[in-house]
């Protein structure tokens, strides 16, 4: 046996009242009867997944990353929650990873913590920066660092301070498609309307539970390529409904628990999308039907809402709805009759209060009669763009991560 290595999968256990040199690893080891075989075996590997070790020693942390060059075809790497490990100098040597297209660095935001006091004097000099503080921010300093990967496809950095400065490093990024920044506060809005007016290879951009104002929902009215636009957990209201209608080229639009309210549906009824989640809205009949009138929507989702009886007759009207939630509303027999017409949803998640049992069960058995007469309507769901959100177990279709 001329080669051996051992690849570390993952860190089990870790006792915080222990020396930090006592991890229980997970180890594999590899025999290797000559250079070829090595070398097959290392061009082989993809993944690399190490994460929520918020404890562990920067110093073993850098020599794990710095394994990766062994690893010529590594496009994944997961380094997800690892506060007071992770700092900018592992982030510049993943940056060395020529073919990676996926990388998560969620939750590190390690302003969080007192671990990264010591940070190596070279980050000093490529960044071009003083300030210590600033460079063991991560999102800034370390979303630079990620900007120079020019094959990146998708990042998540949610909840890693990202700021505006950070951002700004990814407008005109030639090769990024999916943006996941939910958490991230206090950024510009100039920086973001440069970002999705240009970067045009933006489909996805992620910024649930950021803050977001008016000022930052007019800079996205700019956006030329982005499709999927999430942005849950944010105060918008019917003013803030008002001029997300305005922004063009969405297909899938997330909107839970905004305070849209019945208003804000008058408004985005006019849009051309074709997945709209607004759960958790205090959403009445009065909004139900505003979004009945919407010709384009194949997904709907107003789970935890106020829907009614009329609303519920409204929206089992509309002609091109696939797959509906309807979860947690007080819809009653009557509301719940209506579905019996619909001729298009081969999906329908709900709870229908006071109804009973033998019509719960003839719903049931019609929405499976139009699921047989309606493939082409699946077909024309994955046509539009919707292959990658496209789940027959529609209990995971909203999900939005």
């Amino acid at each position: 046996m001329d080669f051996v290595t051992f690849e570390n999968t993952k860190i089990n256990n870790f006792n915080s009242g222990a020396s930090k040199s006592k991890f229980d690893f997970d180890i594999t080891v590899h025999g290797f009867k000559n250079d070829e075989e090595f070398q097959e075996y290392l061009d082989s590997n993809k993944k690399y997944h190490i994460s929520n070790l918020k404890q562990m020693d920067p110093k073993l942390l850098m020599n794990n990353v710095k394994s990766l060059k062994y690893y010529p075809n590594i496009d994944e790497i997961d380094i997800s929650q690892n506060i007071g490990a992770l700092q900018t100098e592992h982030l510049e040597e993943i940056a060395k990873c020529t073919k990676l297209k996926y990388l998560n660095i969620n939750g590190n935001d390690n302003r969080k913590t007192d671990t990264c006091d010591n940070v190596n004097s070279s980050v000093n000099a490529t960044i071009g920066i003083s300030s210590l503080s600033t460079i063991n921010d991560i999102g800034y300093a370390g979303m630079i660092a990620i900007s120079k990967i020019k094959t990146l496809e998708v990042l998540r950095a949610c909840d890693c301070n990202v700021t505006s400065e950070g951002l700004r490093s990814f407008v005109g990024h030639q090769s990024i498609k999916n943006l996941y920044l939910d958490g991230t506060k206090d950024l510009d809005p100039y920086v973001l309307e440069q970002l999705v007016s240009k970067t045009p290879t933006l489909k996805t951009l992620s910024l649930n539970n950021c803050g977001l104002k008016m000022d930052h929902l007019t800079a996205l009215t700019a956006n030329i390529s982005v499709i999927d636009l999430r942005l849950g957990q944010n105060y918008i209201g019917n003013d803030g409904a008002k001029i997300i209608s305005l922004i063009n080229g969405i297909r899938s639009l997330y909107l839970e628990n905004t305070y849209i309210g019945n208003d804000g549906c008058k408004y985005l009824a006019n849009m051309r999308v074709l997945l709209m989640d607004l759960r958790n809205n205090d959403i009445g009949n009065g909004g139900s039907k505003h979004l009945a009138k919407n010709k384009s929507l194949i997904v709907l989702c107003l789970a935890h809402n106020r829907v009614k009886n009329d609303g519920a007759k409204a929206i089992a009207g509309m002609k091109n709805l696939i797959q509906l939630d309807l979860d947690n509303n007080p819809i009653e027999k009557s509301g719940a009759k209506a579905f019996l017409k619909n001729t298009t949803l081969n999906e329908l998640k709900t709870f229908f209060w006071l109804i009973d049992v033998d019509l719960c069960l003839e719903i049931k058995f019609h929405i499976q009669q139009n699921k047989k007469r309606i493939d082409e309507g699946t077909e024309l769901a994955r046509q539009c763009g919707l292959t990658q959100y496209y789940n027959k177990n529609f209990i995971h279709f909203f999900k939005s991560d």
